[in-house]
């Protein structure tokens, strides 16, 4: 995770999209299971997180889904779950298909911008 956040950093990307991204709140939980706090410290000014389902353990939850961080402002749009709604997650269980409708839909006013200056 340092060498890809020490990549961005140097990059500095206009939209980052990241699929797969874990938010836990509790703090004895593995380091992955932060990595929306991670990309948080490359300071995009908006940021969106849509969560697919929750990993449960011992130490407690990670919520996990995908994030839009990006440098132009996001209109939040409601999330729609291909598998039918948000759930626990289980590490041996097929990976809960994401949506692409929800991204699109919240990049929509950044892709007609982008239209009209080019």
């Amino acid at each position: 995770m340092d060498n890809l956040l020490e990549f961005l950093g140097r990059e500095k990307p206009d939209i980052l999209f990241c699929q797969e991204v874990h938010n836990a709140t509790a703090p004895d939980m593995l380091p992955n299971y932060y990595s929306l706090k991670a990309f948080e410290c490359l300071n995009f000014p908006y940021s969106i997180f849509t969560p697919a389902g929750v990993y449960i353990d011992e130490n407690g939850k990670a919520e996990q889904g995908n994030a839009i961080f990006s440098r132009f402002p996001l209109t939040k749009q409601p999330t729609v779950y291909m598998n039918g709604k948000y759930q626990e997650i289980e590490d041996n269980v097929e990976k809960i298909v994401r949506t692409c409708r929800a991204l699109f839909n919240m990049l929509r006013p950044i892709l007609r911008w982008a239209n009209s200056i080019c």
